[in-house]
């Protein structure tokens, strides 16, 4: 006989093993309950022939030695009518489970799940390949239930401190904001639609310390820098997104990536142009649309652009890593959100978004509101973005446009559009 063997021990008064028979191919599975009760041995107890997983139901005659009326709760494995004889191996990988019950008391469905979740990651790993064939379905994906992801609690930012203010005579419409992870105390700063193909190296305090032009590349609107990782694993990467379609006319929009270059400053900041420009030529799958918002995942290098829309309609698209420059390159839809209503209550117009270093927090920002969303170990940024926001401290800039993360991840940058604005940094707590 193939037996699943379960161990049920119930607030150090109960201990019961279970011995669930379950009928080989071509037979019917047993319901003998043979088990043991307050350190004695127990037959014969009928249990349901049509008890599933998650279930409850009352199993009588299971008293112990202190006087209890029986367990009046409790979960099996879904296990089909029949099984195939592999599993006899796991008769030998007793699966023990404790869970603690008061008494008389309910098992509630967090218990239920912990239990269920436990029988997958406790038994013998080397068993469980043995178990799924063509032709039988795997009897374990439906012994744990999906459970929702436990987030860490929202981080906490202190209100902005300025840290100096935009002195770069050339950033008069500042779009895009991020430090350098080359250059620790450098920010990267450029110009909304108007300028050239330039990026503008700046200090904290705001004064210049360079100019850089992107050899060979275009600005028709640049909206947004970031900072990530490339083909070379030993360098950073500047990213530039030239993403803006305010006439919705565009074909393809433009991602531009140069490795980080050395900032040296000095009395008269120099202006250096820089070659090993890759230019990325991408498409939406759904036509032409307005983004002022891009990121880069630390994780894997892929490109995120959010779409900004004046009743908050915020479709986000992904341009998959390895990035090839030549072809037209497709993005592919990963979430969708709308701002200016409930937890994304605020101006609904995105204007900017980051990931940190370690790419745990994604931000994207509006004209008057900022929200984090938390990003599990293994998840994607698309799955982080269906999670709860949390809303993030923004000081009243305007037409605010630009915002990013310091290189050690502990604070974000932000400022608005005009001459000698004021640099914001939130330090996280």
């Amino acid at each position: 006989m193939e037996r699943v063997a379960t161990s049920v021990r119930a607030a150090g008064f109960l201990a019961v093993l279970i011995l669930v028979g379950c009928g080989g191919p071509g037979s019917s599975p047993s319901n003998d309950w043979n088990g043991v009760e307050g350190g004695r041995e127990t037959e014969g107890t009928d249990l349901p022939s049509d008890l599933r997983l998650g279930e409850v139901t009352d199993v009588g005659g299971l008293g112990n030695d202190a006087g209890d009326e029986g367990l009046t709760e409790m979960a099996v494995a879904d296990l089909p009518g029949e099984l195939p004889g592999d599993l006899d191996l796991f008769a030998d990988a007793a699966v023990d489970i404790s869970l603690e019950l008061a008494d008389g008391g309910d098992v509630s469905e967090a218990d239920l799940a912990d239990m269920q979740s436990d029988l997958l990651h406790d038994a013998q790993p080397d068993l469980l390949p043995d178990l799924q064939t063509d032709s039988q379905p795997d009897v374990f994906q439906d012994i744990a239930p999906d459970v929702p992801p436990v987030l860490p609690e929202c981080p906490d930012y202190k209100d902005p401190a300025t840290t100096g203010f935009m002195l770069h005579f050339s950033v008069k419409e500042a779009s895009g904001i991020v430090e350098s992870h080359r250059n620790p105390g450098t920010l990267w700063v450029h110009n909304d639609s108007g300028d050239e193909a330039r990026v503008y190296a700046v200090a904290k305090l705001g004064t210049s310390k360079g100019t850089f032009e992107l050899k060979g590349a275009d600005a028709v609107d640049w909206e947004d820098i970031a900072v990530g990782p490339g083909p070379d694993p030993n360098l950073t990467y500047i990213y530039v997104g030239d993403i803006g379609d305010n006439g919705g006319d565009r074909s393809s929009i433009q991602v531009y990536r140069v490795p980080e270059p050395e900032v040296e400053g000095g009395l008269i900041p120099p202006t250096i142009t820089l070659s090993g420009v890759e230019r990325f030529d991408l498409e939406y799958p759904d036509g032409a649309h307005n983004a002022e918002s891009m990121m880069v995942d630390p994780w894997n290098g892929d490109v995120y652009v959010v779409v900004k829309s004046g009743k908050g309609q915020s479709p986000v698209f992904r341009a998959a890593a390895p990035l090839v420059s030549g072809p037209l390159l497709k993005l592919e839809q990963v979430a969708y959100l709308e701002f200016g209503e409930g937890l994304l209550a605020g101006d609904p117009e995105t204007t900017a978004a980051d990931i940190n270093p370690e790419g745990t927090e994604v931000v994207i920002r509006t004209y008057d509101k900022a929200f984090l969303w938390r990003r599990l170990p293994g998840a994607t940024v698309g799955e982080a973005l269906t999670t709860e926001p949390c809303p993030l401290p923004l000081k009243e800039e305007g037409m605010g446009e630009a915002l990013g993360f310091a290189a050690d991840g502990k604070g974000y940058y932000t400022c608005g559009e005009g001459s000698m604005v004021a640099i914001s940094y939130y330090a996280k707590k």
